[in-house]
């Protein structure tokens, strides 16, 4: 996952979970390597569909607390809402 590879050889990057296609193990891999407060939910507005984005996220292989990090923690935290 050439997306994940380069956000780990920086400090300021961040990944978000929006795909056009369905990768089961794209979420897991992404907070494995980076860590969960590097990955952010990403909804595919406008182009794809709320429901499979979300979808993954709920679907991956990751703890609950990282989920919810992922989901909505993260987001407040960097852009203070």
């Amino acid at each position: 996952m050439p997306a994940v590879h380069a956000a780990s050889q920086a400090t300021n990057l961040y990944l978000d979970t929006c795909a056009s296609y369905a990768d089961r193990d794209k979420i897991r891999v992404a907070v494995r390597t980076l860590g969960a407060d590097r990955v952010l939910f990403g909804s595919g507005a406008t182009e794809g569909s709320l429901f499979m984005q979300l979808g993954a996220v709920l679907d991956a292989d990751i703890e609950e607390q990282e989920r919810v990090q992922v989901l909505f923690e993260n987001a407040r935290r960097i852009f203070g809402i």
